[in-house]
């Protein structure tokens, strides 16, 4: 018995050491991979012509700062312009923006890329030429910091959703199709109610409640784009006077709210 545990134990000890050198292996392995990796990656950069710097991005309200959207960190300065250049694609796939983007709005909301100043390259200029060839002020908050490149940025329209917090839980046109219409693979019928949009399943209801007739058809129209490969969303534009009486009986009964509007 004594015999059998010894031999176990050393199987198993040279089982651990096997493991550690093989860790090691591995380890050293990938500090070489790296090394080499990162050698090539600069001799890319280099024969582009690119360059090093401090980048930070940012989102601005009226020029001033209110969101860290990419960390002040090194990187080289086609890696940055990638990385604004995502954002800003990305922003533009959003689902139902906010309409507060027109002229008439006082409230401007940006992206900037900031690129942090060398005192040993600082000329002077603080300003760039934007996409129409204007002179622009590099305003920022921080003066260590110079815009390389801004964009306009669209905030996501958000909506009351019945059962959520009407003030702290609005939720987005993305959340509504990837939490309600997709939620599962019933049929769900999709219907615009005064200014509401009612999504009605086998045995409930979602109500989307929503600040006007024109952003309740923006918003049908946008979700029933983004589902349109999926039959068993079902988008009913029009509904008869006695269906519409039916539904606002089957709303009050659920809310309690002594009218819908």
């Amino acid at each position: 018995m004594r015999e059998s545990i010894r031999k176990e134990r050393e199987k198993a000890r040279r089982h651990k050491k096997a493991l550690e050198h093989a860790r090691k292996h591995h380890r050293q392995y990938m500090k070489k991979w790296d090394k080499k990796k990162s050698e090539a990656n600069r001799k890319y950069h280099e024969s582009i012509n690119d360059t090093k710097g401090v980048y930070s991005i940012i989102l601005a309200k009226d020029n001033h700062e209110i969101k860290k959207l990419m960390k002040v960190g090194q990187m080289w300065r086609s890696t940055a312009f990638d990385r604004f250049d995502k954002l800003v694609k990305e922003n533009r796939d959003t689902l139902c923006s906010v309409k507060t983007t027109r002229d008439s709005d006082k409230v401007k909301y940006e992206l900037l890329l900031l690129k942090k100043i060398d005192p040993n390259e600082d000329d002077g200029i603080r300003q760039f030429r934007d996409e129409n060839d204007r002179l622009v002020d590099t305003f920022t908050d921080r003066i260590d910091f110079a815009i390389m490149k801004k964009e306009k940025w669209f905030l996501s329209e958000t909506f009351v959703v019945y059962g959520y917090d009407p003030y702290n839980d609005k939720k987005s046109a993305e959340w509504v199709v990837e939490n309600i219409l997709l939620g599962k693979d019933n049929i769900k019928r999709i219907i615009p109610y005064k200014k509401n949009i009612i999504v009605m399943n086998d045995d409930d209801f979602d109500i989307i409640r929503i600040k006007s007739l024109d952003l309740r058809d923006e918003l049908f129209y946008i979700l029933k784009e983004r589902c349109k490969e999926h039959p068993n969303l079902l988008f009913i534009s029009t509904i008869s006077e006695a269906f519409q009486k039916e539904l606002k009986a089957k709303i009050i009964e659920k809310t309690g709210w002594t009218n819908v509007n």
